[in-house]
This record gives C-alpha cells, sequence and structure tokens, in this order.
C-alpha cells in the first residue's frame, strides 16, 4: 500500500521541515558593532521564510531605517564634528590630532552613559563628567585610557574633544561630538 499525499499535506510538511531546520540554529549571536568609518558588518543570518501572500492580505510593512548612522556621519565622528546615536559596545575611531584614538560606548542608562576612551600619546586630560585616567609609556611606547560617566544632558573635555550626551535610555544614546574650542 503506497502513501499519497496532496499539494496542501507536501506544502505543510515542507512549512514544519523549514521550522525544525531554523529551530535548530540556536540563539542569535551577539553583534560586535564598531565605528571607524568603514561599512559596518553584522553576522549573517539567513533570510526569513515567507508564505504567499494571499488576496485579502495587508501589504508588508516597509523596513524601518537603520539607526546606524551614515558613512558621512561616521567620517564626521573621525572628525570630532557629529551627532550620532550610539549602542552598548560601539566605538567611534577620532583622528588622533585630538588627542584620542576611540571612543567606546560601555554602559547605557536613563541617567547617561559609561564611556572609554583610549590614546596613544599616554596622556589624558579630561574636564567635567566622572572619570578615572590613567597614562603609560614602556620603551616609548604609549598608551593613556580614561573611564568617563557622562550624565544626561552634561558635557565632558577630553584632550581636544568635547563629548555631550543630549538623550539616553538603556538601549541608545545620542551622543555630540566636537572639536574643544
Amino acid at each position: 500500500m503506497g502513501i499519497t499525499s496532496s499539494p496542501a499535506a507536501r506544502a505543510g510538511l515542507a512549512g514544519l521541515s523549514i521550522a525544525a531546520l531554523l529551530a535548530g540554529c540556536g540563539s542569535e549571536p551577539e553583534r560586535s558593532r564598531e565605528r571607524t568609518g568603514a561599512v559596518e558588518t553584522a553576522p549573517s543570518t539567513p533570510p526569513p521564510v515567507s508564505t504567499p501572500a494571499s488576496a485579502n492580505s495587508p501589504p508588508p510593512a516597509s523596513p524601518s531605517p537603520s539607526p546606524s548612522p551614515s558613512p558621512s556621519e561616521l567620517t564626521a565622528c573621525r572628525k570630532a564634528d557629529c551627532e550620532v546615536e550610539v549602542h552598548r559596545g560601539d566605538r567611534l575611531v577620532v583622528d588622533p590630532g585630538f588627542g584620542l584614538d576611540s571612543i567606546t560606548v560601555t554602559s547605557l542608562a536613563d541617567e547617561g552613559v559609561m564611556l572609554a576612551v583610549e590614546n596613544s600619546t599616554g596622556r589624558m586630560s579630561v574636564e567635567g563628567g566622572s572619570a578615572r585616567t590613567s597614562g603609560s609609556c614602556t620603551d616609548g611606547r604609549c598608551h593613556g585610557e580614561a573611564e568617563i560617566a557622562l550624565s544626561t544632558g552634561g558635557q565632558v573635555r577630553v584632550n581636544g574633544v568635547r563629548l555631550r550626551v543630549s538623550r539616553a535610555d538603556s538601549t541608545r544614546a545620542t551622543l555630540t561630538v566636537r572639536p574643544s574650542a
């Protein structure tokens, strides 16, 4: 006795097979974002499986805009002249001529942000905010770093750059980077 199936049964079986395959993929990997002026990369994920749309289905929603800054915004950050939305783990690269190499967002809260700032001069001058700094030089190679707590609405000057947080919550903040005068 043979097994027969209708087209609907075969489609249902195919859908279950795809669902089982996707369920075995595990959790989504942690995303790392580095803002260097280069194109941001994220882990590749398989495209979503879609079902055929019926005549009565509403049209698909248009994708929401990406919160990531555009390449021109990233270039402006490198020149210490930008306002960008940042997330925990984001790293902005700054021209070393401003006395900084990078600014990394280490944590976010409604009250403000924690930033890690690094340079290769070994000198770190911070005015405003709450900061802990260190610097060292060994065999002509120098490294300076600062951990900065910056309150929402607050401002801090680090070497040749002013940093300001105009809005923050537990998932993102608006950070303004400008040359200090």
